[in-house]
């Protein structure tokens, strides 16, 4: 199957921003509503966000919350 894009390399070691889930998944892109909705529904991480504080809104990192290594 061929597709088009861009090609990026994802190291193993899990990278955190200290910010909200949110951002740490749209990771500096423009927020669109149903790319981010995919990627969530892709990644299983509606039961993640759905205990959440603040759902995806919640800060994650140094200050707020801290994740799994599974979640991460």
């Amino acid at each position: 199957m061929k597709k088009k894009g861009k090609i990026a390399y994802i190291s193993s070691k899990p990278y955190i921003l200290k910010d909200t889930f949110r951002a740490n998944i749209i990771f500096g892109l423009e927020y669109d509503a149903d790319k981010y909705k995919k990627a969530i529904t892709i990644c299983e991480l509606e039961v993640v966000i759905n205990l959440l504080t603040n759902g995806d809104l919640t800060e994650i990192g140094d200050n707020g919350i801290m994740l799994s290594t599974g979640h991460r």
